[in-house]
């Protein structure tokens, strides 16, 4: 449980920091997560982020890999902030509870591997 506390605090505290400076990600999910040998987690794949303008000016709401999608951009739409990214955080945390339950069967080392 100690893990999953330390990556979810180094992810929220990483998301933040975006959000501070008014980007928002838009494409949250584990693959997006990184971890090196020292256990330091980052975020990444920032193709899809975006500042988000607070000029009344509409997003598209086809955006975010379909499975880590917020209900709201499922329904279309398009007036959205950074609290889409809460959604993909959610998921995430049930990722790294899934791994913690899992990782006895499977014998794996992170929550998060890397294809190479």
């Amino acid at each position: 449980m100690a893990e999953i506390r330390k990556y979810m605090k180094e992810i929220l505290e990483g998301m933040a920091d975006v959000h501070a400076k008014g980007i928002c990600h838009r494409d949250l999910k584990p693959e997006n997560i990184l971890q090196n040998e020292k256990g330091v987690v980052k975020i990444c794949d920032f193709g899809s982020a975006k500042v988000l303008e607070k000029n009344g000016k509409l997003n598209t709401p086809y955006i975010v890999s379909r499975y880590y999608r917020a209900p709201e951009l499922i329904l279309g739409c398009s007036d959205y902030d950074h609290k889409i990214d809460i959604w993909g955080k959610c998921l995430l945390l049930l990722t790294c509870s899934y791994w913690m339950y899992f990782r006895r069967v499977y014998d794996l080392k992170t929550p998060f591997p890397g294809q190479n």
